[in-house]
C-alpha cells in the first residue's frame, strides 16, 4: 500500500509539473511593468531574468523594537542595497497596517521588493499561537480579512515582491497533517489572486522535514497549488553543523520538490553564526558571500539572511555565538557585503 501511495504521488508530482509550468507561462504574459513575476520555474523582472539576494529585517514594521523604523531610517536602509534587491519584512495585522503601507511606499521610492509575510506561525510578535483547528478553518476569519485589506491596498506595487502566507506556517503547531496544511495554502493563495493577481505568492514554509509536509514529494505537493508561485525554504544548518554547512541539504529536497511542480526556490531565511563561540561580523559577511554564491550557483531564485535590525545601529565588530544572529541594519559588514553583491 505505501508502494502504491508512492507510485500515485510521482504521477500526481508529473501531472502538477506540466499543469503548473503551463500557468506559469500564461501568468507571465500579463505581469504590469517593474513587477516580479514567473515564467515556468524562472523568476522575470522587465522581460529578464530575475535572481535577487538581501536580508530579513523585521524591525522596519516594529517587530523587535515595538514601534516601526522611522522613515528615514528606513530610506537609508534601502538605500544601502542594489537596486531590485528583497528584503522579506513582517506584515502582521497585530503590528497594524500603518506600518506596513510606510515601508510599502519608501520601498517604492527607492527601486526594492519586499517579501511580506502575513503572520508567524510561531507566534513571535505578538502574534496568536495557531493551532490545528485554526489551519483547518480558523483562518477563514480575521486572517482572511486582514490578507484581503492588504492585498488590495498594495496590488498595484511594484515594490511587493512575494506575498507569503505564513512565516514557518505550523511550526509550532505537532498534529498538523498534509491535507489540512495543503488546503490553508491553497485557500489563501486563491484568496490573495481574488484581489491581487498579478503579485507573486509562496508559502512562507520552514523546510521538507517538518512531519506534515515531509521530504520531496510531500513538499512538492504541498506546494502544487495553482495560486502559489514558489517554494520556500528556512535553513539555519551553518549553526547546527558548526560551521561546516554552506549550502543545507533540506535546500536539495526542496529543490526537488521545486522541480516536480516546476516552480521557482528561494532561501527565505539563512543563518550565520555559531551555536558555540563567537562571530564577528566580518566573518558573517564573509561565510553569507559564500552561501550567496553557492546557493545561485545551485538553483536558487534568491536568498535572504537572517536578520538585521535597528536601531541602535552600531556599525562595529558585534560579536554573536547564536543562530539567529542580529546586525545593524545600517551599516556594517553584513550590509556592507549585501550592498555591494551582485
Amino acid at each position: 500500500m505505501r508502494y502504491a501511495d508512492r507510485t500515485m504521488r510521482v504521477i500526481l508530482a508529473m501531472l502538477l509539473f506540466v499543469a503548473a509550468t503551463i500557468a506559469g507561462c500564461a501568468r507571465s504574459a500579463g505581469a504590469p511593468g517593474g513587477f516580479v513575476y514567473r515564467d515556468g520555474p524562472q523568476l522575470m523582472l522587465n522581460g529578464a531574468p530575475y535572481r535577487f539576494v538581501g536580508a530579513n529585517n523585521y524591525d522596519l514594521t516594529g517587530c523587535h523594537t515595538g514601534n516601526p523604523a522611522s522613515e528615514s531610517d528606513a530610506d537609508m536602509y534601502f538605500r544601502q542595497l542594489p537596486p531590485n534587491s528583497m528584503t522579506r519584512v513582517w506584515a502582521f495585522e497585530e503590528w497594524g497596517f500603518a506600518g506596513v503601507e510606510r515601508v510599502v511606499r519608501v520601498a517604492e521610492r527607492n527601486g526594492q521588493k519586499l517579501a511580506l509575510a502575513l503572520a508567524d506561525g510561531a507566534g513571535f510578535c505578538n502574534s496568536p499561537h495557531y493551532d490545528a483547528a485554526w489551519y483547518a478553518q480558523g483562518f477563514r476569519g480575521s486572517y482572511f480579512a486582514w490578507v484581503a485589506q492588504l492585498a488590495s491596498a498594495f496590488k498595484d506595487s511594484p515594490a511587493v515582491g512575494i506575498w507569503e502566507l505564513m512565516n514557518e506556517p505550523g511550526s509550532t503547531t505537532s498534529d498538523l497533517t498534509l491535507p489540512v496544511i495543503k488546503e490553508f495554502y491553497d485557500a489563501t493563495a486563491a484568496h490573495i489572486k481574488q484581489f491581487d493577481p498579478n503579485h507573486l505568492v509562496s508559502t512562507g514554509a520552514l523546510a521538507p522535514w517538518q512531519s506534515f509536509q515531509d521530504g520531496a514529494s510531500g513538499y512538492a505537493d504541498v506546494h502544487s497549488g495553482p495560486d502559489i508561485d514558489l517554494v520556500s525554504v528556512h535553513e539555519f544548518d551553518y549553526p547546527f553543523s558548526d560551521g561546516q554547512a554552506i549550502v543545507s541539504p533540506h535546500f536539495h529536497t526542496a529543490l526537488a520538490a521545486a522541480q516536480m511542480v516546476g516552480k521557482p526556490v528561494y532561501v527565505g531565511e539563512t543563518g550565520v553564526s555559531l551555536r558555540n563561540g563567537c562571530m564577528i561580523a566580518d566573518e558573517r559577511a564573509q561565510v553569507l558571500r559564500q552561501k550567496f554564491d553557492q546557493y545561485l550557483a545551485s538553483g536558487a531564485a534568491g536568498v535572504l539572511y537572517w536578520v538585521v535590525a535597528g536601531p541602535p545601529n552600531e556599525p562595529g565588530d558585534v560579536c554573536d555565538s547564536q543562530y539567529g544572529s542580529r546586525d545593524p541594519m545600517l551599516g556594517g559588514p553584513v550590509m556592507n557585503m549585501i550592498g555591494e553583491y551582485r
